[in-house]
């Protein structure tokens, strides 16, 4: 495997894996956290893209809930992304960031992109096409597409577009403004922290889109 299908490797894996992060939780996950497999798998991707996260040095006590009950990681998730209440919560939604109020066309313009490699959001996922587990998965499906096809000697070049295209619009837009908000409304270090790390990887991707001729 070349350096570049190594890196591609860990992006795919960190944008799934930064996903996972961001649903409800369950007790499942929450198992998975304290046995420390999911900073383990956080921390090799991480590696892979070489990319730099804030609060490295405390990231394996944040992201393993050092000291944290599964009651305790619930509620803050609650409070912090749903309730609105005592303070201000923080929306996991793309349409909450923008300048725009036209709403409607945002979602459609997702919907397009998914639509265009036969995905859609499943039934039983209630939240709408802005959702950032649903834009982090798209980003994870097709950089995994663009490795596939840069293993099988096929044509890359449409899921670097799509790739450039989508950050541009979409995910360089918003993430920083939800890192941004987070900071001041989010209390949970771990979902802090998932956030950051996204705003790095986001950077990174974006950056590295540029650099390839994409026409």
């Amino acid at each position: 495997m070349t350096d570049l299908q190594d890196v591609l490797r860990g992006k795919f894996e960190l944008y799934r894996l930064l996903s996972f992060g961001f649903y409800y939780p369950s007790i499942k996950f929450y198992n998975d956290l304290k046995e420390k497999s999911y900073y383990t798998s956080i921390q090799e991707s991480i590696e892979k893209i070489q990319i730099k996260t804030e609060n490295s040095d405390d990231l394996y006590k944040i992201l393993t809930l050092d000291g944290i009950s599964f009651e305790e990681y619930e509620s803050q998730f609650i409070l912090d992304f749903e309730t609105n209440m005592p303070r201000p919560s923080c929306s996991l939604h793309e349409r909450h960031y923008l300048k725009t109020t036209n709403h409607a066309q945002t979602l459609l313009e997702l919907k397009a992109f998914y639509k265009n490699f036969e995905l859609s959001k499943s039934d039983d996922f209630d939240s709408m096409e802005d959702h950032i587990i649903l834009e982090l998965e798209f980003m994870y499906f097709i950089t995994f597409k663009e490795l596939q096809a840069i293993q099988n000697r096929l044509d890359d070049q449409p899921y670097k577009k799509c790739k450039k295209d989508f950050l541009e619009r979409h995910l360089k837009n918003w993430i920083p403004e939800i890192v941004s908000k987070a900071k001041k409304n989010v209390k949970s270090k771990f979902h802090r922290s998932l956030l950051e790390i996204t705003l790095e990887l986001v950077e990174n991707d974006f950056s590295e889109s540029l650099k390839f001729n994409t026409n």
